[in-house]
């Protein structure tokens, strides 16, 4: 994996068409993507996901929200020596407290994911993300020696066995986080999380995300009902990224409690478990 002292090379930024220009780091790209002008650059972890992605990007239509276009390299592909490159996309991260535009561009964006077909690199398990999805849907244990393990158990538990029958689809599995607000326009949508589940628990995930991570406050639960979201996939998203944070070889004790006491702030605001009802 290329850290973030690791900026793309003269030959990289030439096969982008970059040439000549000098790359910057960017402060809110987790240390590892680069501004070249117009231009952004990141490191390459998975070749097939990374290569799927941009050619969905490069042809998904817009329709509510903004997508940054791949650039193709001089190889013909969108990946050289490592490094793919996007077409800069304005706007800021804080949606500040506009959580319905949040829930709106959600819902546009998954809706032109309708009708595509699974990309076959779904089927094999790739990295700890895919792990703790698996687990939030109980298709897998979660480590016998997790601290979080309880926790984890017990909000499963809750979860009402018909959500596995809901119509899965191509989503968004990180999207609350990887949205620009620009003025005048659409939310963007970047940094696309690939996962096939239903398009209400993409949607669970940012409001779960909201609470949790960016200040979002009940409201915003009760703005995502109406739109599919349940209490049950909500307790599947915070458990996603309870089991992420556990399984991580990169995250410890300390960052599996901040993600424990965080989500238990979402959690506290479901009503009473759908088995009970």
């Amino acid at each position: 994996m290329k850290t973030e002292q690791t900026a793309p090379s003269m030959e990289v930024l030439a096969a982008f068409g970059l040439q000549g220009l000098t790359p910057r780091l960017l402060a809110d790209g987790q240390g590892r993507s680069w501004s070249a002008t117009s231009a952004i650059l990141r490191p390459v972890d998975d070749a097939a996901e990374a290569e799927y992605t941009a050619e969905l990007y490069a042809g998904l239509a817009e329709n509510g929200f903004r997508i940054p276009r791949p650039i193709v390299s001089t190889n013909g592909s969108y990946i050289c020596e490592g490094w793919a490159a996007w077409r800069f996309l304005p706007g800021r991260h804080d949606c500040q407290g506009d959580w319905q535009s949040m829930l709106n561009v959600c819902r546009a964006f998954h809706k032109a994911l309708e009708g595509l077909d699974p990309p076959a690199f779904l089927a094999t398990p790739r990295h700890h993300w895919a792990q703790a999805d698996r687990i939030a849907w109980q298709e897998e244990r979660c480590g016998e020696r997790w601290n979080l393990r309880d926790a984890i158990e017990k909000h499963l538990e809750l979860c009402d066995p018909a959500d596995r029958r809901l119509p899965k689809q191509l989503i968004h599995g990180d999207m609350a986080g990887n949205l620009l607000f620009e003025e005048g326009l659409d939310p963007g949508v970047i940094d696309f999380s690939p996962y096939w589940r239903p398009a209400a628990y993409a949607m669970a995930i940012c409001v779960a995300d909201a609470i949790a991570w960016y200040g979002a406050d009940g409201s915003v639960l009760e703005r995502s009902y109406p739109l599919g979201v349940t209490d049950s996939l909500l307790r599947r998203a915070c458990v996603f990224r309870l089991a992420a944070v556990s399984a991580s070889p990169l995250r410890g004790a300390a960052d599996q409690q901040f993600e424990l006491s965080a989500f238990s702030n979402v959690i506290a605001l479901l009503g009473r478990p759908h088995p009970l009802d």
